[in-house]
């Protein structure tokens, strides 16, 4: 998953994917709506801009610490 999430934002900062928000979520009883407003993008409208939740709890502390630094990431 931690490849699939890095190759996702590899993608998105190359522009050969549409630009999107990532947002980390940091435990799974974190609501959608609290991670957004943390991140920064409570103002963005998401029924025009994608949105991606990326579960960082469910990642190794490696990849958490490798992925993590480049979110939130609203592109």
């Amino acid at each position: 998953m931690a490849y699939r999430l890095g190759h996702l934002i590899w993608r998105i900062q190359d522009g050969t994917l549409p630009a999107c928000a990532i947002v980390g979520l940091d435990s799974s009883a974190e609501p959608i709506l609290a991670a957004v407003e943390r991140a920064g993008a409570g103002a963005v409208d998401l029924a025009t801009f994608p949105l991606l939740c990326a579960p960082l709890w469910a990642l190794s502390p490696a990849y958490r610490a490798e992925i993590a630094p480049g979110l939130p990431m609203l592109r």
